[in-house]
């Protein structure tokens, strides 16, 4: 009897699994039906379980009919355009509240995302990897970024979040997500100006950036988690705080500690020197003896190439 029962009792699982996990496709997206049998998550599947692999321009509706029946769609499920590389754009519906895990994660074709007016949750690293996407707007009701979430999106130069948001901010035109109550910088870009009102940056907040050669910290940052500016190319560092930050052993790869200047406070250098992982930094300078360089190369604008020029120049490697 017990066995018979245990029996039935697996048959009924795999039965209420089925359900909940039946997939259909509806003018080309697949979606799968949730357990409320109401609603519908974007995936990769179709209805035969296939991997499809979407390109162009892609707008999720807002409902979708299947068997006569009318569904809600209202999650863009884990992984669902991951890799897709040819998919230029989406355009999300206001019935959508949530985009999962690297949902558009490697979409290195995509250039617009228009995340709808609902999500109130974008999860870890879901625009991962997007290397084209230029500009991205957090809707007013979002009120969970998981970390990565924008990791490696190196085109990105507009990051704003619209007022009315009670959990994040995009304070002082800084173009990077701010979470309100802990003054952390969750998500940053190639553009961002790290607000004096920030005191942390958040794990992967400028994690894959390859246009990112130079930072300003300012002196208002207490700590720098893990990963926050690992895979990008510092060749310049500057950290504003008398006080070392508490750094992450991770915040910055190997090869930046070796190669990039760190420039601080006069009166902190000793301190970055015998800090924990500050002190990993090979050269660690003076910020207020910084020499002030021309622009040498007259690309209209002093960088560190300029820099460069000079110090080649002044070791006699070039003629200068």
């Amino acid at each position: 009897m017990k066995k018979l029962l245990a029996i039935v009792v697996l048959a009924l699982t795999a039965f209420v699994s089925a359900k909940a996990y039946e997939y259909i496709t509806v003018d080309g997206i697949g979606y799968y039906i949730n357990s409320d049998e109401k609603t519908l998550t974007v995936t990769y599947l179709n209805a035969q379980q296939e991997h499809i692999y979407y390109s162009g321009k892609i707008t999720i509706p807002a409902t979708v009919v299947y068997n006569g029946k009318e569904y809600k769609v209202v999650t863009i499920g884990n992984s669902a355009f991951k890799d897709c590389e040819n998919v230029t754009s989406v355009s999300m519906p206001l019935t959508l509240t949530k985009i999962g895990d690297s949902a558009f994660k490697g979409c290195t074709g995509m250039y617009t995302a228009t995340i709808g007016n609902m999500v109130t949750s974008i999860e870890a690293g879901a625009f991962a990897g997007c290397s084209k996407l230029m500009g991205v707007t957090i809707p007013s009701k979002v009120t969970k970024i998981s970390s990565g979430a924008f990791k490696g999106c190196n085109n990105l130069t507009v990051m704003r979040v619209e007022d009315g948001n009670t959990m994040f901010d995009s304070r002082d035109q800084c173009n990077a997500i701010i979470n309100k109550s802990s003054n952390k910088l969750v998500a940053g870009c190639k553009t961002t100006v790290i607000p004096a009102s920030v005191t942390s940056i958040g794990e992967y907040a400028f994690a894959d950036i390859s246009e990112l050669t130079e930072v300003s910290i300012p002196a208002s940052i207490r700590s720098i988690e893990r990963q926050a500016y690992s895979g990008c190319p510092l060749t310049s560092v500057t950290s504003l705080a008398t006080t070392p930050p508490s750094l992450s052993a991770d915040a910055f790869d190997d090869a930046v500690y070796d190669a990039a200047a760190l420039n601080v406070p006069g009166a902190a250098v000793a301190s970055y020197k015998s800090a924990d992982n500050w002190k990993n930094f090979k050269r660690i300078l003076n910020v207020d003896a910084a020499p002030v360089y021309p622009d040498v190369n007259r690309d209209g604008k002093v960088d560190v190439l300029d820099i460069n020029i000079v110090i080649n120049a002044v070791l006699g490697q070039i003629d200068y």
